[in-house]
């Protein structure tokens, strides 16, 4: 996770590429271990509906978060017109994979004392960090999306923050 905030600073990532960076650590990390440690030990199952709830609020967002990336790149709302529905379906299911993995990270550390929790914690981290590099070192073909993207990319990074926050 420590990747992904030094990340912070490259100017060189699209937005989008910095949220997907924040989404990953936030949801492959420390979400499972938030649940874990809100948990009553050895009954981790008792808060599954509620975690598992949140994903239909994330999923009522999706439009809302596409209209303000659609600010900072005017191309996305074309891409978006053209996909219809498919795009929500997409995120949707990414997120629920996500979070399913999250959900079962959390049972699998709720499940060992909390001493060995840093250990696995450890491990769960360096497997986010996998994913990390390839948000910030995506294959060719992403990287001449990537490229697309940036050429209609409008704005500073402050300038782009400042677009989404209204």
């Amino acid at each position: 996770m420590e990747k992904a905030f030094k990340q912070a600073k490259n100017n060189q990532l699209l937005v989008i590429q910095h949220l997907l960076l924040g989404i990953n650590a936030h949801i492959n990390l420390d979400l499972g271990i938030a649940a874990a440690e809100v948990s009553e030990p050895g009954k981790i199952n008792r808060i599954e509906n509620d975690f598992n709830q949140i994903n239909q609020v994330l999923s009522s967002l999706v439009e809302e978060v596409q209209g303000n990336l659609s600010s900072i790149w005017p191309f996305l709302q074309k891409i978006l017109s053209l996909s219809g529905k498919i795009d929500n379906f997409v995120i949707d299911f990414s997120m629920k994979l996500a979070r399913d993995g999250a959900w079962k990270f959390a049972t699998d550390i709720a499940n060992h004392d909390r001493l060995e929790w840093p250990e696995q914690i450890s491990i769960r981290d360096q497997k986010v960090a996998k994913i990390e590099q390839i948000i910030i070192r995506p294959r060719k073909w992403i990287q001449f999306i990537i490229w697309i993207i940036r050429l209609s990319e409008k704005g500073t990074v402050a300038e782009k923050i400042e677009k989404l926050t209204r």
